[in-house]
């Protein structure tokens, strides 16, 4: 699909209605521009961050000393649009280290992080094939984090300055 797996949920905020609501909202005080029950964190850290975080935190919750030492999260952008803005299939890596049926896996993981990612995330969350976990943005979010980019006094789409300037120099 052509542009990526936001290209859907862009398309559901464009439109005159939808505008005339973005010009509404962002006048409209509220949590700092924020969706009201999105994670606070997750606009500090970015969605793909924070999903990452938040996987590695339940799956640790959820089995404890049983969890290798170094797990890496799997949490990548999806490959297409069907399967959400996010993708996270380390249910599937895992799972022989459980001694569990990657599904299984996947579905503790889905049910764990419903509550962490409520607001920020469309839920219930989805668990696909032999243990893909989805994610999908909620529309609320992504104009939340839309409408902060567009009030930003200093016109940088709300991208913090990096904590030191670095020349670099490529040669080619």
């Amino acid at each position: 699909a052509r542009g990526g797996p936001f290209r859907k949920q862009v398309r559901r905020l464009e439109g005159p209605v939808n505008l005339r609501m973005a010009r509404e909202v962002k006048h409209s005080a509220g949590l700092a521009g924020m969706a009201p029950d999105a994670p606070a964190e997750s606009y500090r850290l970015g969605p793909l961050e924070y999903l990452r975080r938040s996987v590695i935190e339940v799956l640790s919750k959820e089995y404890g000393d049983a969890l290798p030492e170094v797990v890496d999260p799997m949490v990548v952008f999806s490959s297409r649009p069907e399967f959400g803005d996010f993708q996270c299939n380390v249910a599937m890596s895992l799972a022989r280290q459980l001694k569990s049926k990657p599904r299984d896996v996947a579905e503790r993981l889905r049910v764990g992080l419903e509550q962490k990612v409520a607001g920020m995330c469309a839920t219930p969350l989805e668990v696909a094939g032999p243990g893909f976990v989805n994610f999908r943005l909620s529309d609320g979010y992504l104009a939340s984090v839309i409408r902060q980019m567009m009030s930003d006094p200093r016109g940088k789409l709300n991208v913090p300055e990096p904590p030191k300037l670095q020349r670099i120099v490529v040669d080619f």
